[in-house]
């Protein structure tokens, strides 16, 4: 979904439609959901709304608290629709879906989904098509960015959407991995596709090179595929409440 919890805010007050709005996080802290509008305007996600209140430039910024029993429900409207046209579909987060499209004409079912999606929640989606989930990604990227709203992967454009896409809004790629991989010369994702995948699991870990395997069209993560739990440890000042006794730390 593009902009989910202000296209919800969309959805419920027309009046909105074609105006900068943001939504809030809990206790109105700061922007989680920017439209194209405020996007424009330099409203960057995650900016504490304090110090957006305080910028002269942005006095026409609507801004919205969270309303998550509204967007719940209009999430699982979502999935729902989604779920009339195929049967073989990951649920990924409230507002994306990872589909698995029939080989024949894929980029009409994808249209059919996303006409019915917005014909049921009023919500608009971005739709990426690709061989792999990470490509798909890559291509729902650039649906996002060009106004598109869909984008299908083909092999002629496949370099240039690789090139064009910055490493670090690979899905999967953590940002603090960001200074590392520029340091093998990897910058953009079609460095990450041409990268040696040995080298990149022995430097980092299997789910890196699953990242850059998918970006070379080896499909590694099929759609249902959900990762083992890893095992790890956690450095947190937060435990809810005081512990005091070596069994309650245990």
């Amino acid at each position: 979904m593009r902009c989910m919890f202000v296209s919800v805010e969309r959805v419920l007050d027309p009046r909105l439609q074609g105006k900068p709005v943001i939504v809030l996080s809990n206790n109105d802290g700061c922007a989680v959901s920017r439209s194209d509008e405020a996007k424009q305007l330099g409203v960057a996600m995650g900016y504490p709304w304090f110090k957006l209140r305080e910028k002269p430039h942005l006095a026409d910024l609507i801004v919205c608290s969270s309303n998550y029993e509204e967007c719940g429900a209009f999430s699982s409207r979502f999935h729902d629709t989604l779920a009339t046209v195929s049967a073989d579909a990951e649920t990924y987060s409230v507002d994306e879906v990872f589909v698995a499209l029939p080989h024949h004409e894929p980029a009409a079912v994808a249209a059919t989904a996303q006409t019915r999606v917005r014909t049921r929640t009023g919500l608009p989606a971005a739709v990426g098509i690709g061989p792999t989930k990470t490509l798909a990604k890559v291509a729902q990227r650039q649906a996002k960015a060009s106004g598109a709203g869909l984008t299908t992967w083909t092999s002629r454009d496949v370099d240039e959407l690789l090139t064009a896409t910055p490493v670090s809004e690979v899905w999967g790629i953590v940002s603090r991995l960001n200074a590392r991989l520029a340091g093998l010369g990897i910058v953009t994702a079609a460095d990450l596709a041409r990268a040696d995948a040995g080298v990149i699991r022995r430097r980092w870990s299997v789910v890196v090179e699953r990242t850059a395997c998918e970006l070379a069209d080896v499909p590694c993560q099929p759609v249902g595929f959900t990762p083992k739990d890893r095992q790890q440890l956690m450095y947190s000042r937060m435990l809810g409440q005081p512990v005091s006794t070596r069994s309650e730390m245990r």
